[in-house]
């Protein structure tokens, strides 16, 4: 099944391409849900509708409907799985270019870590050009 994604589901779902965007996209509608609720609710990482689950207060709840709040919170939990990823991608790129004129123990040291931890997080695979994030160049920075 062909799908066509419009802009604001792109813009909604940064962290989905392809047919994950699509697949995405199929389930937060057929759950009633639309690109600006799932765009407030990742630009706010989910506190606004903690602070009005947790409160008690379901009067102003968009996502009152258990399969909305469902398919919405896990987007959000994809959505900050592959925001650690790249960060930790790009803390690993910073490291790399400390280690080319620094030691591990003195880099270790700035960050308070020992210099082991150092070298396991230069030991980790960089993944920046992952389908869930494209390389930042690919994203039209720079």
């Amino acid at each position: 099944m062909t799908h066509l994604v419009d802009d604001r589901w792109q813009e909604a779902l940064p962290h989905r391409s392809g047919s994950a965007l699509t697949d995405a996209v199929a389930r937060l509608e057929g759950a009633g849900v639309g690109p600006s609720t799932v765009a407030a609710v990742l630009r706010d990482l989910g506190e606004n509708l903690w602070r009005t689950r947790a409160g008690g207060d379901l009067v102003e709840d968009p996502l009152s409907g258990a399969e909305a709040r469902l398919v919405v919170l896990t987007e959000l939990a994809a959505f900050l799985t592959a925001s650690v990823e790249r960060a930790a991608c790009l803390r690993r790129q910073a490291v790399e270019e400390l280690n080319a004129h620094e030691s591990l123990s003195a880099i270790a040291r700035r960050l308070g870590v020992s210099p082991q931890a150092v070298h396991k997080l230069l030991r980790r695979k960089a993944s920046v050009g992952s389908a869930k994030y494209p390389h930042a160049s690919e994203m039209g920075a720079r």
